[in-house]
């Protein structure tokens, strides 16, 4: 098979001469220039095949013209086309390996009742019908791409909701207690200060103790002197209040605490994520459009005997137990209608030969036989 790009005469070729091909011809399987056209549409052997331009050959895809007109095992040209094993065969593959094969068409005729047949059209129905499931499916996955970035757009925000929450929630928390802790700082420090203004107030007086005393011992030692400091003597006694601080328990050493509620350093240790993301899956709601397999098989070639009634395999499906059966019939959807003449009633059985229907009558069996595959 020549390559696309060069595309040479086969039968100037074989002459050892190099001309560019014009022309393709499909049953010889080589090209042809404007003068081996002449000579190969005015040969007998020839003058009715179909010959395409190299234009249109070139346009054809790989795999069609990679397609050999030979018999790779025997090397020669395809006459005949076996529909048991559904390949082509050659004069010698018929005697070999298709001996018994019954149904064997010319390839020619063959050919011939494809171009006439519905295949192509079933063909060309069916592309459309696999490009439109194509389109609904790509329109489908980008209707999933669409939703999952809403999806992730709304679980995003929920997030920041629930972060924001509790952040609003921490933020009242931590107020309520550095509120309380101002409360509780305040309290002390106004017990300590104003234990500390009477302090004040009594190193005074003691300094005006001292300065008396002070005055009386340098003078001269009278009557007065000594009820002097026999006055100021009481005074001291009555300014002795430093004792009963440690009685009332003011000198104690006063310390503000806190206790950090469990839970919420709990949260810290076994709150390890917000949330989960997980990703579930639903069934698609595409509707495929239905390829027409069976049209595409029919009519492929009508006019070749394809198989004879030897041919055909009958396989049991399944064995129904039944007495007194005298007629039997399959409706188009699957039923069967088993007429039992002893019993005089006719039994409808679904495909699985469960029952469906007993009916019981008086007519005769053909004429209700007929009548309900009407129905069917």
């Amino acid at each position: 098979m020549a390559s696309f790009s060069t595309l040479p005469c086969g039968v100037c070729e074989s002459q050892l001469k190099t001309t560019n091909a014009n022309y393709w011809c499909p049953e010889c399987d080589e090209g042809l220039c404007s003068i081996c056209l002449k000579y190969h549409t005015a040969s007998k052997a020839t003058r009715n095949h179909d010959v395409i331009s190299a234009d249109n050959y070139k346009q054809l895809p790989q795999s069609v013209a990679n397609i050999s007109q030979h018999c790779s095992q025997h090397n020669r040209k395809f006459h005949g086309y076996c529909p048991h094993h559904e390949s082509l065969c050659c004069p010698f593959c018929i005697r070999s390996n298709h001996a018994t094969c019954i149904g064997i068409a010319s390839l020619e005729e063959v050919i011939q009742s494809a171009k006439t047949s519905v295949l192509f059209e079933s063909l060309d129905q069916n592309l459309k019908d696999l490009k439109i499931n194509v389109e609904k499916v790509i329109e489908d996955r980008k209707q999933n791409l669409n939703e999952i970035q809403i999806q992730r757009q709304k679980i995003h925000d929920e997030i920041k909701q629930v972060r924001h929450r509790i952040n609003e929630h921490l933020d009242s928390l931590e107020q309520r207690i550095l509120k309380d802790l101002h409360a509780a700082e305040t309290k002390v420090k106004s017990k300590i200060e104003e234990l500390l203004g009477k302090l004040a107030l009594n190193m005074e007086n003691l300094d005006l103790f001292e300065t008396d005393i002070t005055a009386i011992k340098n003078m001269r030692q009278t009557y007065k002197h000594f009820l002097e400091l026999k006055g100021l003597r009481q005074n001291f006694i009555h300014m002795k209040c430093l004792c009963s601080l440690f009685e009332d328990e003011s000198l104690q050493k006063v310390s503000i605490n806190c206790k950090i509620e469990e839970e919420i350093t709990n949260v810290l240790s076994t709150v390890t994520s917000l949330g989960s993301i997980s990703v579930e899956s639903s069934p698609t709601s595409v509707v495929l459009q239905t390829v027409r397999e069976k049209q595409a098989q029919i009519g492929y070639f009508p006019n070749a005997n394809l198989t004879t009634i030897n041919g055909l395999q009958i396989l049991l499906q399944r064995k129904l137990e039944s007495t007194g059966t005298t007629g039997c019939s399959i409706s188009s959807t699957g039923d069967i209608a088993l007429i039992d003449n002893v019993n005089s009633r006719l039994l409808i059985l679904k495909e699985d030969g469960t029952l469906k229907i007993e009916i019981s009558s008086q007519l005769k069996h053909q004429q209700t036989v007929h009548l309900l595959m009407k129905r069917q």
